[in-house]
Formats: structure tokens, sequence, C-alpha cells
């Protein structure tokens, strides 16, 4: 893996802490003594950023295909270990992912076994300005580095795609442009 693991200066931490709590929707700074805004901040190659990219447009293509797939299978469902009326819920619901926006953020992390996986969310709005605004805010402290996109301006933009022509929107193409909004290049280099 190509990255890299740097920190925001010491002598700008504070000031970076104070922008990610007004500008970063980040209020929540602290869990008991110890402060929840890591001074780290992780830079990638851009080979790096385009294989997320690319797993996360992957990853997202395969769970609706499972959820498609699952509505017809109830009792896997059932042996998921869902309940009864949830089971039903799900399998008789009116989804075509066509006709719908849908938003999925997966946590990728590094290991020494290359990117894993831990979760997948698609109801935490906290990650949209983490995504947007986060990224934004750290390229102020390494020099030449800037926001590659911005989740914020893809919402945006979708938003406006829906009000003229709902039929319009890919699913596929919403997930490539939210997860190119999450890196940052500079050149030859990502963020």
């Amino acid at each position: 893996m190509n990255i890299k693991i740097k920190s925001i200066p010491t002598a700008h931490y504070q000031d970076y802490r104070m922008d990610v709590m007004f500008e970063g929707y980040k209020w929540d700074l602290q869990a008991g003594e110890q402060s929840t805004i890591s001074d780290k901040v992780m830079l990638l190659e851009p080979d790096e950023a385009a294989f997320l990219v690319e797993h996360a447009v992957k990853l997202y293509n395969e769970t609706i295909r499972i959820e498609q797939a699952l509505r017809n299978r109830p009792e896997l469902v059932l042996e998921m270990g869902v309940s009864q009326p949830m089971t039903e819920a799900l399998c008789h619901c009116d989804y075509n992912p066509g006709n719908h926006i849908r938003f999925m953020r997966f946590d990728f992390h590094p290991t020494t076994d290359g990117w894993r996986i831990s979760e997948v969310n698609s109801d935490v709005p906290a990650g949209y300005p983490e995504a947007s605004v986060l990224p934004a805010l750290a390229q102020a402290y390494f020099s030449g580095y800037k926001q590659h996109g911005c989740f914020g301006d893809v919402l945006g933009a979708t938003a406006d795609m829906a009000a003229a022509d709902a039929a319009a929107i890919a699913a596929e193409d919403i997930v490539v442009g939210m997860a190119a909004a999450m890196v940052v290049d500079l050149g030859d280099k990502a963020y």
C-alpha cells in the first residue's frame, strides 16, 4: 500500500480542531479527557485512491445485487436472524435501485494484509461533512495538496439532477462521484 500518515503540525492543531468543530460540524470533540479529533491525516498515492474508488463502487453494486436477490428468498433472510415482521417488510417493500438515490459509505482501513472494510453506513449524516469539509480543512497543512472533489458538491449536483430528471440518474455514477469526492490529490499524489 502506498500510504503515508502525517500529523497536523503541533503549533496548528488547536486551530485545526476548532475549524473541525465550527466548519466541519464535529461538535462532540472529547470523550472524557480524550480528544476525538485526530491530528493524523492519511496521504494516498493515486493508485491507492483509484483502488478505493473502484472497490467502493464494486461493493455498492454487490450490495444492491444481494439485497435484490434476498427479496425473493425470505427463508434466507430469516436464517440470518432477521425477525419475521422485518423480513416481510424487507421482502415486500417497493424498492427499485434504479428509481431511488442510495448512499453507502464503506469504511476502509489499511492493515498489514491490505485494505479491509469494517462496515458500510447508509444512515450516518456526520459522514457527509467528514467527506466534504475535513479533507478541505486538513489540506491547508500539507503544502501542494488539494481536495479532489467534494461530497457536498456531488450531493448538490445529484439533487439538482434528481429534480430535473429522476430517471436519468444512474446509481453507479453517484457512487463513483461520492467515492471520488473523498480523495484529495496533488498531481500524482492523493489524500
